[in-house]
């Protein structure tokens, strides 16, 4: 349903109620998680911030 959603409010709380559905049902602890530090420049493009935390700057390019 979220992958064919237009609607950024929808899309929100159908990834919002995914991501509760793995944390009741995963069958593990989470024990910790990586915290992802990233700014922002005006004079920056092409830069992806991946899901994962892995920036990706193959495209990367200063105005």
């Amino acid at each position: 349903e979220a992958l064919a959603a237009t609607d950024t409010a929808k899309l929100t709380d159908l990834y919002a109620k995914a991501q509760k559905l793995v944390w009741e049902d995963a069958p593990w602890i989470f024990l910790g998680s990586d915290q992802v530090i990233a700014g922002e420049k005006t004079y920056v493009s092409g830069i992806y911030l991946a899901p994962d935390g892995k920036l990706d700057v193959t495209k990367a390019k200063l105005s």
